[in-house]
């Protein structure tokens, strides 16, 4: 039977000394090495870094942070995992960061302002070099701990030039304007705004405040539901079951699009035939939907990108962070229609 895999012992950490010993170096010319200081001549750090990689030494990195002062990681706190929008924000944001030697920390609220502060200062004591969050509403503890800790914070999925922390992001009252002014110029005279939560979210509010300044030039009907597939369903199905099917469903978010056109095609609902949806955010499936969808295009790459290098530039060069404002746009496919 073979039992090499039993009474093994586990192989001693190799530690700084022992690569300055073989090396025949002192330990401080080897941590020299690691951390890239330019005073050790060329040959040497050729020595030393031969001998790393013939005893496999790897650095302790909470050593490393402590000697060099830096962690070269961001925190990024945001309101759910749960939706691609928000997974393809921080991809760009994470490639951004890793192309200029910073790693990237995620967390999630659920939009619960309590955990968001928990798992902000989580991070800030885990030595992270700036923040990253959602919207603009973070309430005094969260400014306070901020302060206190002397990080650059970045707000985004909001453009507020008046924010406590630059922000970078779209104007989300300005594309809810875009398309509600598409409605209304192909004929929707009753529009419902199927939205998700919105007393824990400053861009649901924004959204739904835009919408409801077009009040004088359409009928408008607001429902809160679930940020989710179900939720636009139940919003479909409680307007079918009152017997008043708007012109157009306006969704706050595309994911909550997508449950309104599975149960418009379950109802035999015609869309756009009998009413029109639309939704907000551009995700990638939104072209391939039958109907395809018309929808609000949010720049989430270029947010991601830009957030990234907002805080490269503060934390390499010291330049200040400084409010951007990114341009959306409304992509017109086959789930709208001119009612004559």
């Amino acid at each position: 039977m073979n039992d090499s895999g039993r009474g093994t012992s586990k192989q001693p950490k190799v530690k700084l000394r022992d690569v300055a010993r073989t090396a025949g170096v002192s330990v401080a010319t080897v941590s020299r090495v690691i951390n890239d200081a330019p005073t050790v001549t060329a040959d040497t750090k050729a020595r030393i870094n031969a001998v790393i990689q013939e005893l496999g030494y790897t650095p302790n990195p909470l050593a490393k942070a402590l000697n060099s002062g830096r962690t070269r990681t961001v925190g990024a706190v945001i309101s759910t995992l749960d939706h691609a929008i928000f997974a393809r924000f921080l991809k760009a944001l994470e490639v951004t960061l890793d192309q200029h030697g910073y790693s990237l920390v995620v967390a999630s609220t659920e939009n619960d302002k309590d955990r968001e502060l928990r798992r902000s200062r989580s991070f800030l004591e885990m030595g992270v070099e700036g923040l990253i969050l959602s919207g603009s509403d973070h309430g005094d503890e969260f400014r306070q701990l901020a302060e206190r800790y002397n990080v650059p914070v970045v707000l985004t999925s909001i453009f507020d030039p008046g924010a406590d922390y630059p922000t970078i992001g779209y104007d989300n009252a300005e594309l809810t304007g875009f398309a509600m002014q598409h409605l209304v110029d192909t004929g929707h005279g009753k529009v419902a705004i199927i939205h998700g939560p919105a007393a824990e979210n400053d861009r649901t509010r924004a959204r739904i405040a835009a919408a409801e300044a077009y009040a004088g030039r359409c009928e408008i009907r607001m429902i809160e539901v679930d940020l989710s597939e179900e939720g636009g369903a139940d919003a479909v199905r409680q307007c079918a079951d009152d017997g008043e099917l708007p012109d157009a469903f306006f969704c706050l978010s595309d994911v909550i699009a997508l449950g309104a056109l599975f149960e418009l095609a379950r109802l035999g609902i015609s869309v756009p035939g009998d009413v029109s949806v639309v939704g907000f955010d551009d995700q990638p499936w939104t072209s391939h939907a039958s109907p395809a969808l018309t929808t609000v295009r949010v720049p989430v790459l270029e947010m991601g990108e830009a957030a990234a290098l907002a805080l490269v530039r503060n934390l390499e060069e010291g330049r200040p962070v400084e409010p951007l404002k990114l341009d959306g746009t409304i992509v017109l496919r086959g789930s709208t229609a001119k009612r004559s």
